[in-house]
């Protein structure tokens, strides 16, 4: 049975075909749901059944995960085409050609899977990294690249430059020539989070760094043009003459005093003239008097009263003295931006070299590379013309996925790309074509480079010189969802109809307008209101003191609540729509914007309530507390003096000592008696502590004689680690020790392989695992909206809708005709009124692409979509965040609706939907749009107990281990 059945209007199916049609060149704007994926597989079908050769297409994809369900789709079609009768295959054929097949095209067909399979490297369905990367090692001597070149993955990319930034900084604050002004300044002016946040971002920006890095001496002259600037000496100078200019004395102080007295415990202005030491000149004390902390003069009547009144010469004199601060304190605001920004320049130039340098010394290539060597290779003077013409031959037809996510640096390697495509000899002598797909509302890649007016500029651009060459281009709009039921996507076009929402989405001010292609109509929206902040409790004044527990966090209360609710659904007869069925944990997909709060407390909540559940889409191996333990056991084997470490390795699930039995071995010791030596004097009475020493002994013996994987895999194998781990912590762990296990392997490839050596660059690394949660994943998915981009669910829950955390970087970049590095991190302390012109366009940027976020998230959802979210600070603007958005749109067209549990009442879009509380055997006189599905009787969902907190739901014997040791070792061995 189709739970989701579809029936494509005319309309669709003709916009379908007119964008596969292989002898137009076609750009296609699609709304979510619309099939973006189909079309591609329907486009590559009909090139390859037109005759193009297998190696002539190349299909560039976004992700690795959607080239690959490329490929799946197109293989699985061509391998039916091999096998099918000649009557249905004709068909098929027919279908997709929009021709009456003759015999001759039916061999074909059958052919075009062989004729793949024989396609030297396959269909070419890739990223464009893995592009740019084939094509480099084709080209290697021109790219000037080694010639056995690797890329670096993120986790290596960010050791190295981790590496080269300690080793900048460690050289510029010895005392290095070029490096040592730089270094000591940024580090006497700001802290070291600000120096970390404001490195990193340099190094995120890609192309805009690599611009300034190409002339730094010009980057800094353009801001200093810029500020105005060009002879402004020093902040430190400024200061040393600034002295001279605080000319307010002790004697018009006293004035001060008698006409308004201080009082010490209070920080009015003369206040602060009390505290001032007049025997010497305090220039930050004069700031601190006479200014406000923005450096501007106090406004709503400075001097206050009756100073105006009284002494109006006095307050001439107080005026003027606070003008000529607010002067210094302006230039010194200005030398100190352009001293950091350029010692920014120096120390991030620096730190690009030596990385530069550390990939050189590997052969490698990061990311980055791939497109600018590989751009920089099609424009070479030298060798351009050659590389094209190779090129050339093997590519007629080129297809762009996502396109809303390339950016300008990719636009630039794919525009190269089809230069030939327009015009020359290829031009004419063969049929070429380029197909673009895109939606720029889904473009939230931002921290990439991605710019959703891209996506239109480009495909404009290349029209131009199709229809300059005569070649066949056309616009294809896709607005049909497959995926989304009616009201939700009407619930979108009213939330996106709000003027700046609109403006986010588009580039050209246009209406958002979707329609459902889905037979079965309906769907709702629910907006459960943020739970109640806790207010703490009360604590007695008096001794004894009941033990209170504190306050539930925000987060950990509106995560509970969305959990309660979805035990509710599964254990309730409760129907999903009209699919007729129960709703199952795998429906449901919980998307937050960041990996912050609440997504840990969900995770959290749906462990403490049995419900299944994969876990977070991305892991971090190097915090893992499994990670953790394994490194203490290295620890306390090297060292067994290391009491606190010994102590936290006794409680791990290696060990197992109860809290008692760790509290009798390390209370009550003698001075200067370690726990280890407790650990070897333990007496038959305490078994657990004896054996704990045997065991750890026994390893202490072996140490000298494992590598870090040999004798990590003896841990967790030959010693039942796993199993402990598994009791404790479930299966979920596999991924994290996996990856430990491939690091220790990867570690013994080294030259000087050690266990302190490993224990100490897996200190020094920080590696995650990025996990597909896919439909078929087991139970309720948790992940961010990014996570979620391609993915869908029947209930979607917006889970931290209220928050509106949109902040600017510390770093910003000129244009490409006008380089430089501007450092502006703290809006009061490093921002002058100039700058504030790159501030506003930044924040401008994260604003729309927050609301771009909203609009990936909503289109998620297939049947039903909840948003929620904690109680939001006071200080935040409801009409800026995804809750008040849809509020906003949405109330005046909602109902109230219970809530399980709770005793407030939600809202529901549309009004005329039928309650999901409705009763077995209720009216079935409903109004026809309404969904009545809900009160067909279905079975509730059965739950499996599973080991807290893990995923597994099948439980092994004991015996079932020693047999996954021996694979897992043979696979090893492999």
């Amino acid at each position: 049975m189709n739970e989701r059945p579809v029936t494509p209007t005319d309309d669709i199916v003709s916009r379908q075909k007119n964008a596969g049609d292989p002898a137009k060149s076609i750009w296609v704007s699609a709304n979510a749901g619309s099939g973006k994926t189909h079309i591609l597989t329907e486009r590559v079908l009909r090139l390859l059944l037109s005759g193009v050769s297998p190696e002539d297409i190349l299909c560039l994809t976004y992700t690795k995960a959607a080239a690959a369900e490329m490929k799946s789709r197109v293989a699985e079609r061509l391998g039916e085409w091999a096998l099918l009768d000649d009557e249905i295959l004709s068909r098929r054929v027919h279908e997709i050609s929009q021709k009456r097949p003759d015999r001759r095209m039916i061999a074909h067909a059958r052919t075009l899977f062989a004729r793949a399979l024989e396609t030297p490297g396959g269909l070419k369905i890739n990223t464009i990294h893995a592009f740019c990367e084939a094509a480099l090692h084709r080209f290697p001597l021109e790219a000037e690249v080694p010639v056995n070149f690797k890329v670096i993955e993120d986790a290596e990319r960010a050791e190295l430059i981790n590496n080269a930034r300690q080793y900048v900084l460690s050289k510029g604050l010895g005392g290095d020539e070029k490096l040592g002004d730089a270094v000591a300044g940024l580090f006497a002016r700001l802290s070291d989070a600000q120096i970390d946040d404001a490195i990193n971002a340099s190094l995120g920006k890609g192309e805009a760094l690599r611009a300034v890095l190409r002339n730094p001496d010009q980057a800094k002259k353009n801001l200093r043009n810029l500020l105005n600037a060009r002879e402004l000496l020093p902040a430190r100078v400024i200061m040393q003459s600034a002295h001279k200019k605080c000319t307010f004395s002790k004697e018009l102080a006293d004035q001060v005093f008698a006409l308004t007295p201080p009082d010490v415990k209070k920080n009015r202005f003369e206040d602060k003239l009390a505290r001032m030491d007049w025997g010497q000149t305090n220039l930050e004390k004069f700031f601190d008097a006479f200014l406000t902390k923005d450096g501007a003069i106090p406004k709503n009547g400075f001097p206050k009263k009756p100073i105006p009144q009284d002494a109006p010469l006095l307050t001439e004199q107080i005026l003027a003295q606070a003008d000529t601060l607010a002067q210094i304190f302006a230039q010194i605001k200005k030398a100190r931006l352009i001293e950091n920004s350029e010692a920014i320049i120096d120390v991030v130039a620096a730190i690009y070299t030596a990385y530069g340098h550390a990939k050189s010394a590997m052969d490698r290539l990061d990311f980055d590379d791939l497109i600018v060597k590989f751009a920089t290779l099609l424009s070479s003077k030298t060798s351009a013309d050659w590389v094209r013409y190779k090129l050339d031959a093997g590519m007629t037809h080129i297809l762009v996925d996502e396109s809303q996510d390339t950016n300008a640096s990719q636009w630039h390697v794919i525009e190269q790309l089809v230069d030939d495509f327009f015009a020359g000899d290829s031009a004419a002598q063969r049929q070429r074509t380029i197909f673009g797909v895109g939606d720029e509302k889904q473009s939230i890649y931002g921290f990439q480079g991605a710019e959703p007016a891209l996506f239109g500029q480009t495909g404009s651009r290349l029209r131009r010189r199709a229809e300059k060459a005569d070649n066949a281009w056309e616009n294809v709009p896709f607005r049909a969802s497959f995926r989304t039921k009616d009201k939700i996507l009407l619930a979108v076009d009213k939330v996106c109809a709000r003027e700046d929402i609109r403006a986010a989405l588009f580039s050209v001010d246009q209406p958002v307008s979707h329609e459902s292609a889905r037979d079965d109509k309906g769907g709702k929206v629910i907006l459960w209101p943020p739970p109640e902040k806790q207010e703490s409790p009360k604590l007695a004044n008096e001794w004894p003191m009941e033990p209170t527990a504190p306050p539930k966090s925000n987060a950990r209360m509106s995560a509970e609540l969305i959990i309660s609710q979805i035990k509710f659904w599964l254990t309730s007869k409760r129907a999903l729509g009209a699919r007729q069925r129960a709703v199952r944990p795998d429906d449901i997909l919980i998307l937050v914007q960041t990996r912050g709060p609440v997504f840990h407390e969900v995770i959290r909540a749906l462990k403490n309530a049995d419900l299944p559940t994969p876990g977070a889409d991305r892991l971090s191996v190097t915090d893992h507390i499994v990670v953790h333990d394994l490194l203490a056991l290295g620890d306390v084997l090297l060292n067994p003096e290391d009491d606190l470490t010994l102590a936290t390795l006794l409680r791990s699930p290696l060990l197992g000592l109860s809290l008692a039995e760790v509290e009798d071995l390390c209370i009550g010791r003698e001075k200067k008696e370690r726990v280890w030596h407790r650990l070897k004097k333990a007496t038959e009475k305490q078994s657990a502590a004896k054996k704990t020493y045997e065991y750890l002994h026994g390893l202490r013996k072996i140490l000298d004689f494992d590598r870090p994987y040999e004798f990590f895999s003896r841990v967790l194998f030959a010693e039942q680690g796993l199993k402990k781990i598994h009791a404790r912590l479930g299966n979920e762990v596999d991924e994290i020790i996996d990856t430990f296990l491939d690091l220790a392997l990867e570690h013994e490839q080294s030259s000087q392989p050690s266990l302190q050596g490993f224990l100490a660059s897996i200190r020094k690394r920080n590696i995650s695992i990025k996990r597909e949660l896919s439909e078929s994943a087991n139970g309720v998915r948790v992940m961010t909206v990014h996570g979620a981009k391609g993915l869908e669910a029947p209930i979607v829950i917006l889970a931290d809708a209220t928050s509106n955390a949109i902040k600017t970087g510390p770093v910003f970049f000129g244009d490409e005709a006008c380089p430089m590095l501007v450092h502006a991190g703290d809006k009061e302390a490093h921002t002058i009124e100039t700058t504030e012109k790159f501030r506003e366009p930044a924040l401008a940027r994260e604003t729309a692409e927050y609301w771009r976020k909203l609009y990936v998230a909503m289109t998620r959802a297939e049947d039903e979509l909840y948003v929620t979210g904690f109680k939001p600070e006071p200080t935040t603007n409801p009409h800026l965040t995804w809750y008040g958005a849809l509020k906003e749109a949405l109330s005046p067209l909602c109902t109230d609706i219970a809530i399980h549990g709770r005793e407030e009442t939600g809202l529901c879009f549309p009004q005329d939907h039928v309650p999901e509380t409705a009763n077995v055997g209720q009216d079935e006189t409903s109004p026809p749009e309404c969904d009545i599905s809900h009160i067909v009787p279905v079975s509730a969902y059965e739950f499996v107990k599973t080991i807290r907190p893990s995923t597994a739901k099948v439980k092994r014997n004991a015996d079932d281990y020693d047999t996954i040791r021996e694979q897992v070792e043979i696979a090893r061995v492999i």
